[in-house]
Order: structure tokens, then C-alpha cells, then sequence
């Protein structure tokens, strides 16, 4: 982690995988870091005292892209397998799941809507889709 402002390193090497990781986002407010690898797994960790608080499997194929919303209650997974799964940041004691949907081509990226309540997807074939959060 570095300090973008004194361009100086912070803490020593934070190992959250085993593996290398594919994704990850930080909320707003930098109180969480969401990391996510290409084999599905995905971490919450408190970037402050750097420890993993919630960790699952998210997708049984790997995840290509994570995006936390705006307002950092809920994050966006998106998968290999052309399936986008939205989480809860608000109760972090399990992973919860709140909305999934497979979508019928693959998808290359996305982004939450201002206000938090819909993302915006990218998807291969050129088309978008806007998908209502719960």
C-alpha cells in the first residue's frame, strides 16, 4: 500500500492470497478493501488494521472485475462465466448476497450509477444494460 500523497510506502507486503488476485476495490470512506482472485474467492479486509473480516467463494468460476458502489454498502462482482452478483458491505459478518443475474453475453466491465441504485454494464456484443439494485 502507498501513500499516494507523500508517494511513500505504507506497512510492509499485505498477503491476502495465496495466489495472485484478479480485482479489488476500495469504499469511500478507505475503511475497506474488497479483493477478489481468478479461482472465485472474495476477501473483505479492514485496510486500517489489515485483517481479512469476511471471506467466501463468490462464483464458481473465476471473477474478472469488482466494483464498489459509491456510497460503499455494496459491491459488484462479475465472473467468468457471465454471471454479476451484488453484495453487502453494511453486515459483514457473513458474505450476503443480495441480487445476482446471468447475463446472455459476456460481460467486459461496468459502474455503479451516482446515486448507487443501478450499474451500468458493458457488455461484448456492444450492448449496455442498466440492472436495478435492490
Amino acid at each position: 500500500m502507498w501513500d499516494l500523497e507523500s508517494k511513500e510506502r505504507v506497512g510492509g507486503d499485505w498477503p491476502l492470497f495465496q495466489r495472485s488476485f484478479v480485482d479489488l476495490g476500495v469504499t469511500a470512506d478507505k475503511k475497506y478493501l474488497v479483493a477478489a482472485d481468478d479461482e472465485g474467492l472474495i476477501k473483505v479486509a479492514e485496510i486500517e488494521k489489515r485483517n481479512v473480516v469476511v471471506s467466501g467463494k463468490a462464483h464458481k468460476t473465476g471473477v474478472r472485475a469488482v466494483y464498489v458502489s459509491p456510497k460503499g454498502t455494496t459491491f459488484l462482482t462479475i465472473s467468468n462465466d457471465r454471471e454479476l452478483k451484488a453484495w453487502s458491505l453494511t453486515d459483514l459478518k457473513e458474505l450476503k448476497e443480495l441480487r445476482s443475474w446471468t447475463m446472455p453475453v459476456g460481460v467486459n466491465g461496468a459502474a455503479y450509477t451516482p446515486d448507487g441504485k443501478s450499474v451500468v454494464t458493458a457488455n461484448a456484443d456492444g450492448t449496455a444494460y442498466v440492472l436495478e439494485l435492490p
